[in-house]
């Protein structure tokens, strides 16, 4: 069972996010860390802007994945349909005799245009880069080692087991082969097929969410490394402050932790650190890395051990 909304595990009424529409929460956190740029001094204006253009990339790259998988997953539909057509027989022989399996269908959709997907989002996302090293700038993080060919590797690698193969090639050749191994006596290849389409069609609310969310954590995940490259022992949580604000970030929003107390923290959603997943799917805050110099210097406040506590008992779990 899913939130019918945006397909994440079940978080309930309780989660300020789990049914808000994604554009209008996500234009409320482009104009919200706009304004807050605008009232921040250089460097803070800086790491917000930083943020901002950074969260629209991956809005881009998630209404293009969202669009080119819907495509895809046509065009396979197509191609399976004309696969089959080319025997006759029942649907579970066509199956056994064209050696229909999970790994060809993973083949089909990549040739219907999943592969063609991953490479143009992957674009989108590396468009990013020169943003993160904009913030650790402002800052005060030294920029020159920030970002290594080996973390970035590893992190796109990442994007590609959670969401390309975890979300979308694996699940949809399941469905697809589940589907037609399921066909009822007396259905047709057509009708079976578009049984298939539309259950395909459906699942595409629970593969933007994990679009948004994975993208995201690539975003945090190169933060983090960019971060600890340049030295860094302090992130700022920083993000919108608008009415629509998990309790959990709301905490947090503004507050300077060390790393002691970002390992403590708990979001009570995803099995991913709160580093990487912030408070959890469709999150929009993010622990940018400053230095120590900048927070003196900016005043920003530090998060206390009772911040860290109640942030996480505030945090919606799944099941309340």
């Amino acid at each position: 069972m899913h939130c019918p909304c945006c397909g994440a595990p079940p978080h309930g009424a309780g989660d300020v996010l789990a049914f808000q529409d994604p554009i209008s929460r996500d234009a409320a956190a482009v104009a919200d860390l706009t304004q807050q740029a605008r009232e921040a001094g250089s460097e803070m204006g800086a790491i917000l802007r930083s943020l901002r253009d950074r969260l629209k990339a991956q809005q881009r790259a998630s209404r293009l994945a969202e669009r080119m998988v819907a495509e895809a997953y046509r065009s396979a539909v197509a191609a399976l349909e004309d696969l089959l057509g080319r025997v006759p027989g029942p649907i579970a022989e066509r199956l056994a005799r064209l050696n229909v399996n999970v790994s060809a269908l993973e083949y089909l959709l990549d040739g219907a245009g999943i592969s063609r997907a991953e490479s143009e989002v992957g674009r989108v996302l590396l468009d990013t880069l020169d943003l993160q090293r904009r913030a650790l700038e402002a800052a005060g993080l030294p920029v020159e080692r920030s970002i290594n060919a080996r973390a970035l590797q590893a992190a796109l690698t990442d994007v590609r087991e959670r969401f390309w193969q975890g979300a979308i090639r694996g699940p949809s050749a399941r469905l697809m082969l589940d589907g037609l191994r399921s066909s009822v006596s007396g259905e047709t290849l057509s009708e079976a097929i578009a049984r298939i389409g539309n259950r395909l069609e459906r699942s595409l609310s629970r593969a933007a969410t994990e679009a948004r969310t994975t993208f995201a954590i690539f975003d945090r995940a190169i933060a983090a490394q960019a971060g600890a490259e340049a030295g860094a022992e302090l992130y700022l949580y920083v993000g919108p402050r608008d009415g629509i604000t998990r309790p959990f970030c709301g905490v947090l929003a503004g507050l300077v932790l060390d790393r002691a107390q970002v390992a403590a923290l708990d979001n009570g959603q995803t099995a991913v650190a709160p580093l990487y997943a912030g408070g959890g799917y469709n999150c929009r805050h993010a622990l940018s890395p400053v230095s120590a110099g900048l927070v003196e210097r900016l005043g920003l406040p530090r998060a206390t051990a009772d911040d860290v506590v109640t942030a996480n008992a505030r945090a919606w779990r799944p099941g309340r």
